[in-house]
């Protein structure tokens, strides 16, 4: 009678890690996906700041460029170049060399 009991004792444990074993299971599957989309959405917020970096490092350096450009007007050499680029002039005694691609085209 000792041996059904300690048998029907070692089933019915048995049963109870099994059922355990299968809850957390069931528990630790959702906490793996939340997990693993978390770590997603990290790579691509990440991936998105590094391109917002990059553009901000961009827009900064194309600002130096303008306020550059914007502290050259007004003077002579602005004016100077304005009148090279726009109007063609040339200082005297200059030459003005026109090079053209094979096609006979312009540069």
């Amino acid at each position: 009678m000792s041996e059904k009991k300690s048998r029907k004792q070692k089933r019915a444990e048995n049963n109870k890690l099994l059922v355990i074993s299968i809850i957390l299971i069931f528990l630790t599957i959702p906490f793996m996906v939340y997990t693993a989309n978390v770590y997603m959405q990290r790579s691509e917020l990440q991936a998105k700041r590094d391109l917002l970096i990059e553009q901000i490092e961009a827009a900064r350096l194309q600002q130096e460029l303008y306020e550059d450009e914007i502290s050259k007007i007004g003077s002579p050499k602005h004016y100077e170049y304005l009148a090279r680029k726009l109007l063609g002039y040339i200082y005297e005694g200059e030459t003005v060399m026109v090079i053209t691609d094979k096609n006979g085209g312009n540069k």
